[in-house]
């Protein structure tokens, strides 16, 4: 069978934070058990086109899941059961964030199967956590922690941002120490990105490149001390606690999206939800934004989403099992150019980022375009 991970929307939160512009936002009860059965209509309508998969993955994200009560997010982990085929070590993932994570529902959730969280932590610094609307504090989200240790959470993720307002070098370190000091298994790590129509973005807030690359190699000297493992780009982990989910879409595997606006990787064709509430509501799950890719699109995905994967990179036996093509009759140029400037490095037949590779990835994936070349 193949593998799949489903990954379903939740797009409900407390507030929207400044700098966010996911779908999100507030919701009263109503709408949001509303959007509960229309999640399970859709969640069941498209099992028929899965039977020969088997679900290793689930990922609840957001928004924010935990707005919706325990027992909602219970019934639609019961639809998914009800209709797919879930490995027994499946990894299932809730986003959290910790004003809305009590110790009665985690408990529910964790007894519920699910059993792993990631907390939307963002920063130990209350001055920070203000500037950028967050609804909790820093010992908020420390609490929060320990009481989904509580409710027997043993695999346990921490996203934090860097280059926030009011944030210097010294104070994000006293973050990450926060951080490090609980322990969690996993870390997500996020330069902060000022996106349009945001209310950061309409202060006339930026960002200093230079601080934002400080505070990114003291990230990687950190948690590298701490004996976390930096697999890729923004991520590290403990030994085996890497985001199973995440690293399913940067291998390629065949994902679903559910819910409002998600998006899905099927069978080389990429699609999406429609983001309308409204439209939702009327059960309208027809795909949206279909693109068949082509087997450049393919090749070109291969190579920038293997490459994000920091230990493992791009296998070039892998490409040529998989495009019955010699990774040097398409990229030759390319590979060349990167390991000559010092951005790419080899290794037992891979090509993975240096250092400066991965501070310059975004221009190496670039790279990789081959039908922006064209």
């Amino acid at each position: 069978m193949k593998n799949l991970s489903l990954y379903i929307h939740i797009p409900f939160c407390a507030a929207k934070c400044s700098y966010c512009d996911f779908l999100s936002f507030p919701a009263d009860e109503a709408v949001m058990e509303k959007y509960v059965d229309c999640l399970r209509e859709e969640i069941k309508s498209f099992a028929a086109e899965f039977t020969e998969h088997k679900v290793s993955t689930i990922y609840f994200g957001g928004g924010t899941p935990t707005c919706l009560s325990a027992y909602g997010i219970e019934s639609i982990l019961n639809e998914v059961r009800g209709h797919y085929c879930i490995s027994d070590d499946a990894e299932i993932t809730i986003e959290g964030n910790p004003e809305s994570s009590t110790l009665e529902k985690l408990s529910i959730l964790r007894t519920a199967g699910i059993n792993r969280i990631s907390f939307g932590v963002q920063s130990f610094d209350d001055k920070c956590l203000t500037a950028i609307s967050r609804l909790h504090s820093a010992q908020q989200a420390a609490d929060a922690f320990y009481i989904a240790r509580n409710a027997g959470f043993g695999n346990v993720s921490i996203d934090l941002m860097f280059s926030l307002p009011h944030q210097s070098l010294g104070n994000y370190g006293e973050t990450l120490d926060s951080a490090i000091a609980l322990k969690p298994e996993h870390i997500s790590c996020y330069g902060l990105t000022i996106e349009d129509g945001t209310p950061l973005r309409d202060a006339g807030y930026t960002t200093d490149e230079e601080l934002d690359r400080e505070m990114f190699y003291l990230t990687c000297e950190k948690l590298k001390d701490a004996g976390y493992i930096h697999y890729e780009i923004s991520n590290f982990t403990l030994p085996g606690f890497e985001s199973r989910h995440n690293t399913a879409y940067w291998n390629g595997t065949d994902y679903r999206g559910f819910g409002l606006g998600a998006s899905s990787y099927v069978d080389n064709v990429r699609f999406s939800n429609t983001d309308n509430l409204d439209e939702y509501f009327l059960r309208k799950y027809e795909r949206k934004e279909v693109y068949n890719l082509s087997e450049s699109d393919e090749m070109s995905e291969f190579m920038f989403l293997s490459l994000r994967l920091l230990e493992k990179g791009v296998d070039a036996a892998h490409f040529f099992r998989r495009f019955d093509k010699n990774i040097y009759s398409i990229f030759g140029l390319q590979l060349n150019e990167l390991i000559e400037g010092g951005l790419l490095r080899t290794s037992g037949g891979r090509y993975i980022l240096t250092p400066r590779g991965i501070d310059l990835s975004n221009q190496v994936f670039m790279k990789f375009l081959l039908d922006k070349k064209a």
